[in-house]
């Protein structure tokens, strides 16, 4: 599936938002592994909201900001999120529903 360039940062956006999330709930596992990391996510969010543009640069800043070794990540966090919207998102929807 090919993303257009606000896709992208849609897709990314919404990762960080419910990562922030996770590493604020004290009930996650999530929270005591990378409580460590919540200052960067949220850095990261808040730089990634300021783009006006996706570019190379603003990629290179994100994986930076986050200390990934490469840009690459932030393309696994994306495909992943996509994933799970696509797959999971509808079926708690239906279950929601249906409560």
């Amino acid at each position: 599936m090919l993303l257009s360039q606000e896709e992208f940062k849609q897709s990314l956006t919404s990762c960080l938002r419910h990562l922030a999330q996770m590493s604020e709930d004290r009930l996650l596992d999530f929270h005591t592994d990378y409580r460590h990391a919540r200052q960067a996510i949220v850095a990261a969010l808040g730089y990634l909201e300021d783009a006006e543009s996706l570019t190379y640069e603003v990629c290179t800043v994100l994986a930076s900001n986050l200390r990934f070794r490469r840009m690459y990540p932030l393309f696994e966090l994306v495909d992943k999120t996509i994933h799970i919207e696509e797959q999971f998102l509808p079926e708690l929807d239906i279950f929601r529903c249906a409560s």
